[in-house]
């Protein structure tokens, strides 16, 4: 037995726009996973990828109160909801990084998207604070608005231990933290659809 839920988002720096199909309930979601691996049916990047996320995902789900029904696979990419329609905290692994972001995705809507992230950078000061030694990037495409933090020492080729997912897990709760924080402000931002900075 399946519960699926349907959404619509975009990937990062692109305008195409794709369905992603979220499974709420399976039967046994790491075991099937696990004897598809035994069949040989993924790449090793893919095995790499799927351990990556079942070592994270936990550790996330505790940190950010986000992620709770989002499983394992060999996607690269994540996102947890934040209480905003088209805003989520969004993590994917590289090589030896990691990626942290908050998405503003809302499809169609790039000054939607656009407004919402000039909202959140208001609170530039605040999320620095929380976040010493970590660049924050801060961008804005055709598409989408992203605030993107990168986490070194972490990724799908690197040892999985506690205190090497420790950061992410940093990052993305206060990420989450923060958006939680101005709500309200950031939603009103979206609803108006304008805001002080112009797309870059």
């Amino acid at each position: 037995m399946f519960l699926v839920r349907l959404a619509v988002e975009t990937l990062p720096d692109s305008n195409v726009v794709h369905p992603v199909f979220e499974v709420l309930v399976a039967p046994d979601v790491w075991k099937a996973s696990v004897d598809d691996i035994g069949k040989g049916e993924f790449s090793e990047r893919d095995r790499a990828t799927l351990r990556f996320h079942n070592a994270l995902l936990p550790v996330l789900r505790d940190a950010t109160g986000s992620f709770k029904n989002v499983t394992p696979t060999t996607n690269n990419w994540k996102s947890g909801a934040v209480g905003i329609g088209g805003v989520s905290v969004t993590y994917g692994p590289r090589k030896t990084s990691t990626y942290v972001q908050v998405w503003f995705s809302k499809a169609n809507s790039a000054k939607v998207n656009h407004a919402g992230l000039s909202a959140l950078e208001d609170h530039r000061a605040e999320l620095e604070a929380g976040l010493p030694g970590f660049v924050m990037n801060w961008r804005r495409n055709d598409a989408t608005g992203i605030l993107e933090i990168i986490v070194d020492g972490v990724g799908y080729e690197t040892e999985l231990t506690p205190d090497r997912l420790e950061p992410v897990a940093l990052v993305a709760s206060h990420l989450a933290k923060v958006v939680r924080n101005h709500q309200a402000e950031i939603t009103a931002a979206m609803s108006a659809g304008t805001s002080g900075a112009a797309p870059e």
